[in-house]
């Protein structure tokens, strides 16, 4: 999930980030992208690029190495 935020630290926007699962033939696979992004305030699928994909992970890695990246977990049992 990724989760935007104003400066108010309100949230703005939420996406959800699904990989595809691979117990479809290569073949069908072949025409989309390794992951799917939802917009869960439009009930909204879109296509994920492979190079977006890698720009949001670069700019997350940006934003660790700055100290502005807070992982929060989940500790329910």
């Amino acid at each position: 999930m990724s989760l935007f935020i104003d400066q108010n630290d309100q949230s703005i926007q939420r996406f959800d980030t699904y990989s595809l699962v691979e117990s479809f033939s290569e073949e069908v696979l072949s025409k989309y992208p390794k992951a799917l992004l939802y917009d869960e305030s439009a009930k909204q699928w879109y296509l994920w690029k492979d190079t977006a994909s890698q720009s949001v992970d670069q700019i997350i890695d940006t934003a660790r190495k700055n100290g502005f990246l807070e992982v929060i977990s989940n500790t329910v049992v």
